[in-house]
């Protein structure tokens, strides 16, 4: 075959014993009888488009000149490649938009093709006027649609919510604030999204939302049966408490707790309430606003018969594991050096730790881990840290009033979780946590424990009112 020559017009000299087939051929020197039968005339003047198989016959030694097309130059040669990066861009993009293909698909596919086509973007992003759009379709849920049929006219159904904001990007202030539903007794556990609201900023007051628990409240009809939807209670962490009522301190503010009365204390540049028994706060007194510092605003859930006290319990997963759990092994860690335990101690309590995996039940959605990874933990993590893990362990690692102090909150919470008895030892907890740690320890979080019985007492165990799945 007839290799590309790098160079223009290049003499080619045929062998004797070979034949070259040729595409588009200028000729030089006399012109075959054969090629003139086919339109080549004159004196190299003719380019031959077709393919022509040119032997001995022919030129037997004869030499002929071939017109290669001219080498691009090096710019156009980018820009042609250039020019080539950006329709295969343009058509990644239209097929992308086409078939709702995912950015971080979509990312992934361009690094294969940056392989062979090394000027496309890295990131989808970067992809000309990429718009990609999401469909979000509300399918009808057969379950719960069949539960409703099997209820009587005129049944009542206890509501509890859950409301909680979390950022969408590190790199930016866009925030997600779901209002998750699930209703009491109901065969059906599993929560249900009721709103959702996505900005830069917080929510204004659900005005929307409470409109519709009103009507909610005053019956809806349901293929012909009137059913009664009535707020059981609102599961919030501390701080989205206190953003949903709208009208109270914050939980580091002097008047901050919202089931007692008590005027904390500004310790070690944190608020502190070390009073365990304080005028604690009813619905009545809420609605009078007999705490006049507590309140800053009006009511939001106004015209509903919704307790702004009893109706918003503490929330265990919060308050308790990724409060005060998590609060005491900072402590053990990274606390004052007379509470601090010896990284050896730490490094033991780790491989401690790591070995009792292999027979952590399949029940448990995860494995203990090191401490070193204690910024990483989970709620779950912590919850079984202190029922069942830490009991166990950290008996032969922590000195014994500090490790008294811990089984006082384990055997408190324990009963909690399975019955309504605990108010003492939370109370004993709390006292001798504030003798322990000092003053400056006893946090919103850890005052929050007096009041947990309460709650319990009224809303039952504390699986009721917690924020785990």
């Amino acid at each position: 075959m007839l290799r590309r020559l790098s160079e223009q017009n290049q003499i080619l000299k045929l062998s004797i014993n070979k034949s070259v087939s040729l595409k588009k051929a200028h000729f030089v020197g006399p012109v075959p009888n054969e090629l003139a039968s086919r339109g080549v005339k004159g004196q190299y003047s003719e380019m031959v488009e077709e393919d022509i198989v040119v032997g001995t016959s022919h030129f037997d030694q004869q030499s002929f000149r071939m017109d290669l097309p001219e080498e691009e130059s090096d710019s156009d040669q980018d820009a042609d490649e250039t020019d080539q990066s950006c329709n295969i861009g343009e058509s990644l993009r239209n097929w992308a938009l086409t078939f709702g293909v995912s950015l971080v698909a979509l990312t992934a596919l361009l690094g294969l093709l940056r392989l062979h086509h090394p000027d496309l973007p890295k990131d989808a992003r970067t992809l000309p006027s990429l718009r990609l759009r999401s469909h979000i379709t509300l399918k009808k849920n057969e379950k719960l649609h069949q539960a409703f049929e099997s209820f009587e006219n005129g049944c009542t159904f206890k509501l509890q919510i859950n409301i909680d904001g979390l950022p969408l990007f590190k790199s930016s202030g866009i925030q997600v604030w779901p209002i998750l539903g699930c209703l009491l007794g109901f065969p059906i556990k599993e929560p249900v999204v009721i709103a959702l609201f996505c900005g830069p900023q917080k929510p204004k007051p659900a005005e929307d939302f409470v409109s519709e628990l009103k009507e909610l409240e005053s019956g809806i009809d349901f293929e012909g049966k009137m059913i009664f939807v009535k707020l059981d209670s609102v599961i919030c962490d501390t701080p989205a408490r206190a953003f949903v009522k709208k009208n109270i301190k914050s939980h580091n503010g002097y008047f901050g707790c919202d089931k007692c009365a008590q005027q904390g204390e500004y310790l070690s540049s944190r608020m502190t309430f070390p009073l365990d028994s304080c005028p604690l706060r009813t619905d009545e007194s809420f609605a009078q606003k007999q705490n006049e510092e507590h309140h800053q605003g009006p009511n939001p859930f106004q015209g509903l018969n919704v307790g702004m006290v009893s109706q918003f319990p503490g929330d265990y997963m919060h308050s308790v594991c990724l409060g005060v759990v998590r609060k005491l092994l900072n402590i053990w860690l990274r606390g004052a050096l007379k509470f601090r335990l010896p990284s050896s101690t730490v490094n033991r309590m780790s491989d401690c730790l790591t070995g009792l995996r292999s027979y952590i039940p399949l029940e448990f959605a995860r494995k203990p881990r090191i401490l070193r990874d204690l910024d990483r933990w989970k709620a779950t993590e912590f919850r079984m840290f202190l029922l069942y893990i830490g009991p166990v362990i950290l008996t032969s690692y922590l000195d014994k009033n500090i490790y008294q102090n811990f089984m006082l909150l384990f055997s408190s919470i324990a009963i909690l979780l399975h019955w309504q008895y605990a108010d003492t030892l939370l109370r004993m907890f709390v006292t001798h946590f504030g003798q322990l740690y000092g003053k400056e320890a006893l946090v919103y979080n850890v005052h929050s424990l007096v009041h947990l019985a309460q709650d319990v007492r009224q809303h039952g165990c504390l699986n009721n009112i917690s924020a785990f799945p």
